[in-house]
């Protein structure tokens, strides 16, 4: 039996129609897609599910994820002097914190993505015993975050879609040289949020490329087996 041999530059073609797939692949992005379900401006606190479409794997390898989120805080501010006695400069503020989680809980392990929003200051001379309250205060945020891992571009891959959780924890700071002065707030906060997917797709060249490495492959393989076929035919007669 003859050796099964494959001239250099058929093989040449072949090595470097499959070898230059990924060499020669072209990077692309879809989206941005905005969530289906933002959460308007609600009193807080809260906890809501934002809905993204997957990606789809029929567009080429996902190699990351972006997300991106935006709020607007608005927030009402009460300072409360609880001196009987004295009167005293206050200022408050309010703090918004909005954590993003996934349902597989693999955005820990990167950080969650977090809004922190700071309202307007609010300053008022309070009489003894004396209180004010604020009209309201807003303020904007956002946050943007870049994902590579492998277990969250697995979560984000697929025909249906994937679910966010956002949730808000909100304080009111007070500032003053007693001690003396307290402050509440009540606040209203919206999220919303876009999802951009990365990911690589081989060149159309390295595509025909590859064809035809594949195509001139199985021909030369072909005339070599029918060669010794009629080799081993002469040989019986």
């Amino acid at each position: 039996m003859k050796n099964f041999k494959i001239s250099g530059t058929l093989a040449a073609v072949f090595v470097l129609a499959v070898g230059g797939s990924n060499a020669l692949a072209q990077t692309q992005t879809s989206g941005p897609f905005t969530t289906s379900t933002p959460v308007p401006s609600t009193l807080t606190e809260w906890n809501e599910l934002l809905v993204f479409p997957q990606f789809d794997v029929a567009l080429g390898q996902l190699t990351s994820v972006q997300l991106d989120f935006s709020t607007t805080l608005t927030t009402t501010l009460t300072l409360m002097n609880n001196s009987p006695n004295n009167s005293y400069q206050s200022t408050a503020f309010t703090e918004l914190q909005i954590t993003i989680q996934d349902s597989g809980n693999n955005l820990t392990t990167t950080g969650n993505p977090q809004l922190d929003v700071i309202s307007p200051n609010y300053s008022q001379f309070l009489a003894p015993g004396g209180s004010a309250t604020s009209g309201p205060l807003s303020n904007n945020g956002s946050a943007s975050q870049t994902f590579t891992q492998s277990s969250i571009l697995s979560e984000f891959t697929g025909s249906g879609n994937i679910d966010l959780n956002g949730a808000t924890f909100t304080q009111a700071y007070v500032s003053d040289t007693s001690g003396t002065t307290a402050a509440s707030q009540v606040t209203d906060a919206s999220l919303t949020g876009d999802v951009i997917y990365t990911f690589d797709t081989p060149e159309p060249s390295t595509l025909s490329l590859m064809a035809v490495g594949l195509a001139a492959f199985g021909f030369r393989a072909l005339r070599i087996r029918r060669h010794n076929r009629e080799s081993a035919d002469r040989s019986a007669k």
